[in-house]
This record gives C-alpha cells, sequence and structure tokens, in this order.
C-alpha cells in the first residue's frame, strides 16, 4: 500500500524514519512527501542499548530570546535518542502563537510525540512532553505535592513497549526553589511507581 518508502536489509538498524510534511503557506514543493530515515550498522553481537535524553526546553525559546522550535529539533536529533523527557512546554498558547510544541516536535525530529499539561496558561497548556522512536501507548498525568500559592508540578508517564515489553517512560520538572516541597515531590514519584510490575525510567 506505500508508495514511496526506504528500504533495508537486515544489516541496518531503523533509528528514525519519518514523512516530512513541511507546508509553507498552504503548498507543498511536491505532490509527494519526502520520506527520511536515520539507519544505523546493526552490530549483532552487542547487546540492546537504550538512548534517553532529558531536556528541559523553555518553550523553545533560547538565551538568544528566539523562539526556534527547529533549533531544538535539531539538538534532539543529533542526540539519535530512543526516548525524550520534555520539560516547560507549550500547547497551544499565546505565548508561542498556537503551536502545540510537542506535535511540532515530533514532526520535525519524525519521534512520537505526546504532551501533558500542569496548568492552563495563555489559552493553552503548560507542562511536559515525551517523544519516543517507539509507537506511545496510554499516557496518564499524576498531579504531584505543592504549596496552593506555588505552580502546579505533575509527573506525566507514557507507556511504550519495546520488543514486546511494555515500560513506564515519566518525565517531571519538579520545584527548584523549595527543597521541602521538591522533597514531598520525589516521595510521591516514589509512591506513585513503587508497584508498578513494568520497568520505570
Amino acid at each position: 500500500d506505500r508508495i514511496d518508502w526506504i528500504g533495508c536489509s537486515r544489516d541496518w538498524d531503523v533509528r528514525l524514519a519519518g514523512i516530512d510534511r513541511t507546508t509553507r503557506d498552504g503548498r507543498v514543493p511536491s505532490d509527494h512527501f519526502p520520506v527520511t530515515a536515520v539507519l544505523r550498522p546493526a552490530a549483532p553481537d552487542q547487546k540492546p542499548t537504550l538512548r534517553v535524553l532529558c531536556y528541559n526546553v523553555h518553550h523553545c525559546e533560547g538565551t538568544d530570546g528566539k523562539l526556534d522550535l527547529p533549533r531544538i529539533a535539531r539538538v534532539i536529533r543529533a542526540a539519535d535518542p530512543d526516548l525524550v523527557a520534555l520539560q516547560e512546554l507549550d500547547n497551544t498558547t499565546k505565548r508561542t502563537g498556537g503551536v502545540s510544541q510537542a506535535a511540532e516536535l515530533a514532526r520535525l525530529t519524525g519521534l512520537y510525540g505526546a504532551f501533558g499539561k500542569a496548568i492552563d496558561f495563555q489559552g493553552g497548556g503548560y507542562g511536559q512532553g515525551i517523544l519516543s522512536r517507539f509507537p506511545l501507548g496510554a499516557s496518564t498525568v499524576h498531579p504531584l505535592p505543592g504549596a496552593p500559592k506555588q505552580e502546579a508540578r505533575v509527573a506525566f508517564e507514557v507507556r511504550v513497549k519495546i520488543d514486546g515489553r511494555e515500560l513506564a517512560f515519566v518525565t517531571t520538572h519538579l520545584d527548584h526553589q523549595l527543597p521541602a516541597e521538591r522533597e514531598q515531590q520525589a516521595a510521591k514519584l516514589n509512591d506513585l511507581f513503587a508497584a508498578t510490575e513494568s520497568p520505570v525510567i
């Protein structure tokens, strides 16, 4: 059923694969979208590894004051991760032009993506995101303890199946100003995942 595709022998591991659906002013450069893949020579004698990236993207605004999702995506792609935990993402807020940043970063990197809202913000949401080389399963936003007047904190969990085995991948953004709050939040994380049968990252 596929028209455009990239095929390879088992001598290669497919690290990333996707379709670039970039448009400009509603127009596309061709009547087909380009297909991309990142391949790595397979090493059958090596033990399987999982490459994890944790990245606070500050709503994709750099220290130069520029909002630049493609720049963030280039950093992520260069790291060649299997799983990415993102903090400080906007989702359809006025501040970042109504863009779903998790969805856009997923598109730009060729990974699967999901967003977990911590708070309402400027007409949208603000929170955590997850990108994955593997399809994403069920997701849950777990509220964490905190003072009433402090920014609400959450742990965003997504279930991922790798080689037939499910794991829980979780991203969070703990309070950085109040040590007592941070300790309570860490203790809550321990409680949440202590009885989980599947592995947790």
